[in-house]
């Protein structure tokens, strides 16, 4: 889902329906009218199927096709299969049934990643003195205890004014929200970023649009410093304890590599507008 940002920097999810009854999802035909600018994270996004990106999204409804086995006429009333719902529907309302379970799959990732980021927040703040001890669900302790250790081992400290911190690059634009700004791995300026990742394989995927996105970041708050990507994996999410921690990826990267990749947002944000009609002059202006 598209997401945008006002020059205001506030972030435009919804907009008030023609008839007045209730909202809907902004479109872009909102934001090109409008002037907004769309988020990193969108921008970034429209490179997600690069670097080996197996399109998770779509995997999630083809396992759910999977799990839903689509009885033809000739079978009913006789099959027999474990741990399948089995189906009698016509196509288009087993292709609803399926979607629906996608969707379900789906949305408990994003929603595990976003409770993680929060959590994570919560215990960085806590941990500057600014809050008390952060109170989590249990499902996502080992993720704090898994960070907790991650955080002392190499000695990551966060700028409590900086969490969840309101960005814009300018030469874009885009608007954002960014996670991290602070100490760690022995660099005195880092700009962050966490994620969750089912890691499969022996190593995660550090993808493209999270490159772009994090050297987005980075130029928002004046090109200073080093930018690291640190992922938690959510495979074995069911499995987990304070004795069975997930595991912790990170990598940071070097400044010309930093430089390579803002390069790059700055084009696809460019290719963003252009492919959509926005009127990239005018844009720029109410964001300067």
């Amino acid at each position: 889902m598209a997401r945008f940002y006002t020059p205001q920097l506030e972030r435009i999810d919804y907009v008030p329906k023609k008839d007045g009854k209730g909202t809907r999802r902004v479109w872009e035909s909102d934001a090109i009218r409008n002037l907004w600018a769309a988020s990193i994270t969108t921008i970034a996004g429209t490179q997600s199927g690069w670097s080996g990106d197996n399109d998770w999204t779509k995997k999630q409804y083809v396992l759910a096709a999977e799990e839903t086995a689509k009885a033809t006429a000739w079978d009913k009333g006789t099959i027999s299969l474990p741990d399948k719902t089995i189906s009698l529907e016509d196509n288009d309302t087993w292709c609803d049934h399926v979607m629906a379970l996608g969707d379900k799959r789906t949305s408990f990732a994003r929603e595990l990643g976003s409770s993680v980021h929060d959590a994570i927040e919560k215990y960085f703040t806590w941990r500057a003195g600014q809050s008390q001890a952060p109170a989590v669900d249990k499902s996502i302790k080992p993720y704090l205890y898994a960070i907790d250790e991650f955080a002392k081992k190499y000695s990551i400290k966060a700028n409590p004014s900086d969490l969840a911190h309101k960005i814009v690059v300018r030469e874009a634009p885009a608007g954002g929200n960014r996670d991290f700004l602070g100490q760690g791995f022995g660099l005195n300026h880092l700009v962050l970023d966490w994620k969750t990742q089912s890691v499969k394989t022996k190593y995660p995927k550090f993808k493209y649009n999270y490159c772009l996105q994090l050297a987005a970041y980075w130029a928002a708050g004046g090109k200073v410093g080093d930018i690291a990507i640190v992922i938690l994996d959510t495979s074995k999410h069911e499995e987990y304890t304070r004795e069975n921690l997930p595991k912790i990826h990170w990598k940071v990267f070097d400044k010309k590599e930093t430089e390579l990749y803002y390069e790059e947002f700055l084009q696809t944000a460019y290719l963003y507008y252009r492919s959509r009609d926005f009127d990239i002059d005018a844009l720029r202006k109410a964001f300067a």
